[in-house]
């Protein structure tokens, strides 16, 4: 989630790799059923939407349709729709300077 951000605001980038995931960390822990979430969302209780809201300024939804024309490579999106349309698009064509 959050290389998205970075390669998405910093131009040094040539490639990105993105193991895909939710569209941020305040989706993430609000949603996952994981035990870290699940600890998370159990310590901040009421405070929880707060929290969540001054997060979600940082989640990657916001910067990587704005990311550089690099390479890009969307890993585990199979299942995920908001995710697959995209990559579809993408990995349908070959590489520049690449033949398929």
């Amino acid at each position: 989630m959050m290389s998205a951000v970075a390669a998405s605001i910093d131009d040094r980038f040539r490639a990105a790799v993105f193991e895909v995931g939710l569209l941020g960390m305040s989706i993430h822990i609000a949603t996952s059923p994981g035990p870290w979430a699940e600890g998370v969302r159990k310590e901040l209780g009421n405070q929880l939407p707060h929290f969540l809201e001054v997060i979600s300024v940082v989640d990657a939804k916001h910067y990587i349709g704005r990311a550089p024309a690099i390479p890009k490579l969307f890993q585990s999106a199979w299942y995920d729709p908001e995710c697959l349309a995209p990559t579809r698009k993408i990995s349908s064509r070959p590489l520049p300077g690449r033949r398929s």
